[in-house]
Order: C-alpha cells, then sequence, then structure tokens
C-alpha cells in the first residue's frame, strides 16, 4: 500500500486557547466519516462551530511562513484518523474514500511561504490584498486558504470529504480569527466532493484570480479531473499554483507527468518557479492559460 513518507514536524504544540469549549457545538457521524460526497455540496459553517466529537484533550500545531506569518491549527494525529476510519493499518489514503485530508503534507510549507512572498508584493498582479477570488483545492487543514484569508482575499476550501471541512478547516479558520468570526466566514465558503463535479456543481460565473493546491498529483487518474478545474475555473488571467514532489515513487504521479499532459492538452502552460532539491525534491509550478490558447 503507498504512503507518504513524510512526518510533520510541530514546533509549537502548546494548548493555544481562545476558543471557548462551551459554545453551540456541531454533532458528528463518525459511522459517516469516511464517505466522500456523491456530488459536490458547500458546507455550513457558524462563527460557534466547535466539532471535539472524539478529543477530549486537543493538540494545536504552528506553521511559520514567510515574513513571520503564523497559522495555528488542530492536529489530527493517527489514532483519531482510525477513529474516524480515515486511516488504513498501512495507508495514509484510501483511494476514493479518504484523500489525506487529515494530515498537513510537506509542500505545503513551500507553497505557503511562496505564496507569502510573490502574492501580497505591493507590484504582484494577483496580489492578495485587492480583493481577489482564491480556490484552496484539496484544502484539507485549510493552512494555504488562511493565509490567502489573512492577506485579504476571498477564499473557498474544497476537500473530498465534507468531514474534514467540519472537524478541521473551518475550525482552523475560527481559530486564526477569533476576534472576527462571524466577519470572516462572510468572506469564505466551503465545499465537499469529488474535482470532476465541481466545474457542474457551483456556479458557472464563479471563476478564480488564483487556485492554490498542495500534494494532489500523486494519482495520476485525477489528472484530467484537476485540468479541467484550472480549465473552468481560472479568470482568463488566473494563475493555478501546483506545489508537489517531483516524482512519487511508486504511484507514477509528479511534476513531469502533469507538466506532459498540460503540454498535451494545448490550453494551458506551466512554468517551474521553485524549486527544492534537498531530501525528496520538491516543485512548484505555475499554470495559466497559453497564449496559443488564448
Amino acid at each position: 500500500m503507498f504512503k507518504f513518507d513524510f512526518q510533520q514536524n510541530d514546533e509549537d504544540l502548546n494548548e493555544f486557547g481562545g476558543i471557548d469549549e462551551n459554545e453551540d457545538s456541531m454533532t458528528y457521524d463518525s459511522d459517516n466519516g469516511r464517505a466522500p460526497c456523491k456530488e459536490f455540496e458547500e458546507i455550513q459553517a457558524k462563527p460557534s462551530q466547535i466539532c471535539r466529537p472524539l478529543i477530549s484533550h486537543v493538540i494545536y500545531g504552528s506553521m511559520t511562513f514567510f515574513n513571520d506569518n503564523l497559522v495555528r491549527y488542530i492536529r489530527m494525529d493517527a489514532d483519531e484518523e482510525r477513529l474516524l476510519g480515515m486511516k488504513g493499518d498501512h495507508t495514509d489514503l484510501i483511494p476514493g474514500v479518504y484523500e489525506g485530508g487529515g494530515k498537513i503534507w510537506e509542500c505545503t510549507q513551500d507553497l505557503g511561504d511562496y505564496v507569502m512572498k510573490t502574492l501580497v508584493a505591493e507590484d504582484s498582479t494577483h496580489k492578495l490584498s485587492d480583493h481577489k477570488n482564491v480556490l484552496d483545492l484539496g484544502c484539507g487543514a485549510g493552512i494555504l486558504g488562511i493565509l490567502a484569508l489573512k492577506a485579504g482575499a476571498f477564499v473557498h476550501f474544497s476537500d473530498y470529504n465534507a468531514s474534514i471541512l467540519s472537524t478541521l478547516t473551518i475550525e482552523n479558520v475560527l481559530l486564526n480569527f477569533p476576534e472576527t468570526r462571524a466577519e470572516i466566514l462572510n468572506k469564505c465558503k466551503f465545499y465537499a466532493g469529488d474535482w470532476s463535479n465541481l466545474v457542474e456543481s457551483t456556479d458557472k460565473d464563479t471563476k478564480y484570480d488564483v487556485i492554490l493546491t498542495s500534494e494532489t498529483i500523486y494519482n495520476l487518474e485525477n489528472y484530467w479531473k484537476l485540468l479541467n478545474v484550472f480549465k473552468t475555473k481560472l479568470k482568463d488571467n488566473g494563475i493555478a499554483l501546483v506545489a508537489a514532489k517531483t516524482y512519487y515513487f511508486g504511484v507514477g504521479g509528479g511534476c513531469r507527468e502533469f507538466e506532459r499532459l498540460i503540454k498535451e492538452d494545448g490550453n494551458l502552460q506551466s512554468d517551474v518557479v521553485f524549486v527544492v532539491s534537498e531530501n525528496v525534491q520538491r516543485e512548484i509550478l505555475k499554470v495559466k492559460f497559453s497564449n496559443k490558447a488564448k
């Protein structure tokens, strides 16, 4: 069975506080925890949403990105994943059921740093503080979308599993904006389901200036779905930033295979804008509409 070879190293696993444990809470049906949405659906959030179905002691982590941008998150460990039916004994993924949204994968740090270096600069074409529309695709814990919110963007969070959005993503958004929960939720939407249903199930007029996606090209079977999202949901001058390992050994996916598909399709073009060569090589691809397509 395929298993990502990456362990999250949290520098800060203290209890941050800032959340009232007595607030109204959602109930969570663990029997249905693994089930993905057959159709793309919007998951509703409320400022008082606190979901703690299994955790008596909540562990908080933090990640720091370029220019001291801090994102806090609730950490889901392996035991919780198993209890929620999201983890097998020998794999971090259950294809077609659970796609790893309970973990924060390695390339999130790369893409978060890159976003905060390039998309907040005064001369950036896609400056997030100019109220850009952002899609955090395959969002998991929502770290990248939270960074975009902090920078001033409107963000749609999308994950395969509704349970991930309910128990992690929404809570992490609220955790990072404790004083302005209602206001920040007015700048967010949360969608669950397979990418193949995203295009048909969301408003056709909804287009994004920036699509952020990390560690989502490990499975070759999903490449056409991802490419179709880019082609139909990016604005004409929009960009998609894809953070991934150069090769996912044992499963066939990686940056070169995805670039090959982009070139074969002909509507988009991609450029490597960031490379890390240490340990397992990682990259960031910038994808946009090709001049030929226009």
